[in-house]
């Protein structure tokens, strides 16, 4: 929506200006309906236009400035308008015919989309950079939590929308669960309390059948709810599963689900980064980020290496990220890029097994609004996956679940 100052400068303007004939030929309300986003393949966000017409070739809106615009459809990958509905590109006449569908009906619940593919229906409460507390509508559970580095988008009920990811994963996860969305967001759900005898989330999961040929992965370390981690317990750190090593029977893994946790689980680890290093966000939710950081590695031992013209030196996770959060720059940005290459796994003499992710890591230090200091990082993270037994419902079930490990310096461009 176009900011109250601006309409002030348009009409402004308009009074001396051509923009008079524009004002007339475009009412206020047009300003009103720039809430469309489009996302391109460089991972960009054009916020706030008003998307007149998609086709084969080329995409056209109505910018801020009231101006007709055009794109190349091929420089977009998705695009979402203020109903809360989307268009994944290229797509065919019946999606397109869909995402400007004159029913201009809002989703009836703020839809919850997760990396793991859930869509869940919930009536959202709070939420800030670490958590979203909501009910969930379908199974009438009330004041339910999620960490933001397990959610995808959510759609929520005003039709505005919100990427926790990059736009391509985002518009992936979204394609895969088109039909899901598509029934769920006009469905009515009964607000009342949840009858005596509904079956609790986690027995209903208990319930679910896997696959037998491959060893089940283990629940989401970030299922954790926020209140329950404590900065003084080295057991809220690492995951510690009633478990038993696997000494005789070979890891069976699915290597595109290894690398997708592993990826998974490096993403999240840059998201708690950014908020660690951010000097706006609160000291506490500062402290909250730290350990969920740390909950991702294997234990509190693992080391970052780092590197300055200095040069190079080793840290312990927790140490680092507390020297992190006390860096003397006004302000610090940490990007991480080209998170893409996974090794294989390989079996080490300690029985478990090791892969490595390949990514670059953008530093930038500010001070006075000036930057002061940047470099450039090729980093190696190790992950490993990590089997073990744990009793289910009164069986010992053989799981795995992937961590992170030491995270190394390749090369590093000082700028």
């Amino acid at each position: 929506m176009l900011q109250k100052s601006i309409l002030q400068k348009i009409r402004h303007y308009a009074c001396f200006t051509g923009l008079f004939l524009l004002l007339l030929a475009a009412p206020p309300a047009v300003y009103a309906q720039l809430q469309d986003n489009i996302y391109l393949i460089d991972e960009t966000a054009i916020k706030n236009v008003d998307i007149i017409q998609i086709d084969s070739k080329k995409i056209k809106y109505l910018s801020k400035s009231g101006k007709d615009q055009a794109l190349n459809s091929r420089q977009v990958i998705m695009a979402f308008n203020a109903q809360g509905r989307y268009l994944v590109f290229p797509g065919n006449e019946a999606q397109i015919a869909s995402f400007f569908s004159a029913e201009k009906e809002l989703p009836k619940a703020d839809l919850i989309v997760t990396l793991s593919e859930q869509v869940i229906p919930g009536s959202i409460s709070t939420e800030d950079a670490l958590q979203v507390n909501f009910d969930d509508l379908a199974t009438k559970e009330k004041s339910k939590k999620i960490s933001t580095a397990e959610l995808a988008a959510i759609i929520y009920k005003d039709g505005s929308h919100k990427l926790f990811t990059s736009p391509s994963q985002a518009s992936s996860i979204l394609t895969s669960l088109s039909e899901k969305i598509s029934a769920t967001r006009l469905t009515t759900y009964d607000r009342t309390e949840p009858p005596a005898q509904l079956v609790s989330s986690t027995a209903a999961v208990a319930a679910t059948p896997s696959a037998p040929p491959v060893l089940k992965e283990a629940e989401p370390v970030l299922n954790a709810t926020l209140h329950e981690l404590k900065t003084d317990s080295v057991a809220a750190v690492a995951p510690a599963p009633e478990e038993s090593e696997v000494p005789h029977n070979p890891l069976e893994i699915d290597h595109a689900l290894y690398s997708r946790k592993a990826l998974q689980k490096t993403e999240d680890l840059s998201t708690y980064l950014a908020v660690i290093s951010s000097k706006s966000t609160a000291m506490a939710e500062v402290d909250k980020a730290v350990e969920m950081a740390v909950r991702l590695f294997i234990n509190e031992d693992a080391q970052v290496e780092v590197s300055s013209k200095a040069g190079r030196t080793r840290h312990k996770i927790r140490a680092y990220l507390t020297k992190l959060k006390l860096l003397k720059y006004d302000k610090v940005e940490i990007h991480w890029t080209d998170i893409s290459y996974v090794s294989d796994l390989k079996k080490g003499v300690d029985g478990n097994y090791y892969g490595i992710i390949t990514l670059q890591q953008r530093f930038n230090g500010f001070l006075d609004g000036q930057l002061v200091y940047s470099d450039l990082t090729e980093k190696n993270v190790e992950v490993m996956v990590k089997a073990y037994q744990k009793e289910v419902d009164g069986e010992r079930q053989e799981m795995w679940d992937v961590f992170l490990s030491d995270i190394g310096v390749v090369v590093t461009k000082f700028e």
